[in-house]
């Protein structure tokens, strides 16, 4: 009976030993992968913006056109009248 407490206690202690270092270890790793994640996000959101920036320009001259082509147009149909 003594054997078998002993050997749970021993079991016991073998157990929390061996987790202090590797919670030590998991807060390390989840630092540096907080890390990781925020400077993939940094980029994620920079090429975002640029993307974004870049639709926003190709639409502002797309529209320019389609307003200086409508003008022209309307100009046109005016001076045939």
């Amino acid at each position: 009976m003594q054997r078998s407490i002993f050997a749970a206690l021993s079991t016991i202690a073998l157990m929390n030993l061996y987790s202090l270092p590797v919670s030590a270890l998991n807060g390390r790793f989840e630092a540096s992968r907080e890390q990781v994640m925020n400077k993939a996000e940094q980029r994620f959101d920079k090429s975002r913006q640029e993307t974004i920036e870049k639709l926003n320009s190709r639409f502002e001259k797309s529209r320019e056109q389609v307003m200086k082509s409508s003008t022209k147009d309307l100009r046109n149909r005016a001076s045939r009248q």
